[in-house]
């Protein structure tokens, strides 16, 4: 298995782990974006619902993903031109949430000090933000 790369990709700040998130999915590294760029608990439910870390990567790796992939890169890279960013703490986990219109990308600082993307909860935003009508639209 990978081990942690913190000089090909860092994760001490918010920012430099996006970097290092758009770098994983531009390089196809889906193995350790799912490894180590996503928190414990996102790894182990794509483990789950693939069988395995490898066949998680593998099944999001091919052609037919790349379209997803691409919007998913040009979002963050959006998101880190915007700027938009609040941090905060939820459950004792520090956190920083990034916007970009109704895009919400959050990541959670680890244990080791690593800052990964929080896919469960980024969705779960996104989601609340879809079923809020925006002022004047009510």
């Amino acid at each position: 298995a990978q081990q942690i790369d913190a000089e090909k990709y860092s994760q001490a700040t918010p920012e430099a782990a996006l970097k290092s998130i758009v770098t994983a999915l531009e390089k196809r590294d889906l193995e350790y974006w799912i490894r180590y760029l996503i928190t414990p608990a996102d790894t182990q439910r794509l483990a789950e619902k693939w069988g395995s870390i490898d066949s998680a990567a593998l099944m999001n790796a091919d052609d037919r993903h790349a379209p997803k992939l691409k919007k998913q890169i040009d979002c963050i890279n959006e998101m880190l031109t915007a700027g938009k960013s609040t941090s905060g703490e939820e459950n004792g986990t520090k956190f920083t949430r990034y916007q970009s219109d109704s895009k919400f990308l959050q990541l959670d600082l680890q244990p080791d000090g690593r800052w990964c993307m929080n896919i469960a909860r980024s969705n779960e935003l996104m989601k609340a933000a879809a079923a809020t009508p925006a002022p004047g639209n009510e």
